[in-house]
């Protein structure tokens, strides 16, 4: 892995647990690797519209993956073994709405255009359908079963982690550096700070914050009583997730070059063992 420069084919990114299984899985740049549960890798698999991956979610034997290199949520049947639907998101021709387009991400003559228009880095799926949001739009959007879109909430700041939770969203205050829960009706907020870092022992201080930047807030996972959120350099806080105090903070590394992308919960019989 190459350390000049920053994002792009570089590192891992998305992660999620199969709860049936037990099986990791873990996104790099055009491929998904798949883990046992001592993070042993078994398998991998790609396809030609898998680029620039960032986060992915397991739901029902399905895994959902986001192709930021083309706007697209990349459907994997777990059981099969097999890619079985894409689905771009992209403008109308006069650039007014958003629009789902359904592609077979298996068919040899399938020409669907690449570009990051929308930056799509983020997705989360449950029995109502799919939720991505992209840092050059800065909305969570839902996409329902049928591929009709609406808009969840607008996003006043740079987030990632993007998702549903409760009664209005859970995200990634990037610009901010600390994790928000923003309800949708009223707009109140509780806010997750993040530990702060002593940068007298960060590594590399002086490359410049378009390169890396401290406590860059990304990385989000959570249960009834948790919520995790991660920041750089390689560091994750532990929350309190109905109080917001925070708990713990461990660091993995203080090179300002490493970063949090995904963070996945253990399920508890994978944890107990």
């Amino acid at each position: 892995m190459g350390l000049i420069g920053r994002g792009r084919e570089r590192g891992l990114r998305g992660l999620s647990i199969d709860q049936n299984s037990g099986l990791t899985y873990c996104a790099s740049h055009d491929r998904i690797l798949c883990l046992d549960e001592r993070f042993a890798i078994q398998d991998y698999f790609s396809n030609r519209f898998l680029g620039g991956l960032h986060e992915i979610h397991c739901h029902e034997d399905m895994l959902y993956i986001t192709s930021t290199k083309f706007d697209a949520i990349v459907q994997w049947d777990i059981k099969s073994h097999k890619f079985v639907r894409g689905i771009q998101f992209k403008f109308t021709e006069n650039k007014e709405q958003l629009q789902a387009l359904q592609f077979d991400p298996e068919k040899k003559r399938c020409a669907l255009k690449s570009g990051s228009r929308l930056h799509l880095n983020n997705v989360f799926v449950d029995d109502r359908g799919i939720f991505t949001h992209g840092t050059k739009i800065n909305k969570l959007m839902y996409c329902d079963w049928d591929l009709s879109i609406s808009e969840v909430m607008h996003l006043q700041c740079l987030a990632h982690n993007v998702v549903p939770f409760k009664q209005g969203v859970l995200f990634n205050n990037t610009d901010y550096n600390h994790a928000t829960y923003k309800e949708l009706d009223s707009g109140k907020e509780k806010v997750y700070h993040n530990a702060k870092i002593n940068k007298r022992k960060v590594k590399n201080i002086e490359l410049p914050d378009s390169i890396a930047r401290v406590g860059f807030a990304r990385g989000l996972c959570w249960n009834d009583e948790f919520l995790c959120s991660g920041s750089s350099p390689a560091n994750v806080s532990l929350f309190d997730i109905k109080t917001g105090l925070l708990l713990r903070n461990v660091i993995i590394d203080y090179d300002k070059r490493f970063a949090i992308h995904g963070l996945e919960m253990l399920p508890d019989k994978i944890f107990r063992e």
